[in-house]
């Protein structure tokens, strides 16, 4: 009795392995480089999020300067708190694939992103 109990205890806990690590495996060939030779328009994987300094590079360009606070909001958007080429606050909502500004809202006279 207590050898079938055993038997079955490592059965079960040698399929956790195996299915963690077939999982595990998937999501790590997930992370790499694309190797399909689909188009984008046909690929069913959506483009990767912009590294956060090439994110901001980006902004300064737009004159954006000093960014305090970046927040993933979705898989797809960051809220960015940044000041303007004026100086003012202003919080925006960006696209975290493209970079570009989907929303800008202006801060008040208390803080970032209240009016």
């Amino acid at each position: 009795m207590i050898y079938a109990k055993l038997t079955a205890a490592t059965l079960l806990a040698g399929s956790v392995l195996v299915g963690g690590y077939a999982v595990a495996k998937e999501i790590l060939q997930d992370t790499g480089p694309a190797t399909t030779t689909a188009s984008p328009a046909v690929s069913s994987q959506a483009p990767a999020p912009m590294p956060i300094p090439q994110l901001i590079d980006l902004l300064a360009k737009q004159g954006y300067t000093d960014v305090s606070e970046v927040e993933r909001k979705t898989g797809a958007i960051y809220e960015i708190k940044a000041r303007d080429a004026n100086g003012n606050r202003r919080e925006l909502y960006v696209d975290a694939r493209t970079g570009d500004i989907l929303k800008e809202e202006r801060s008040g006279k208390d803080g970032w992103g209240h009016r």
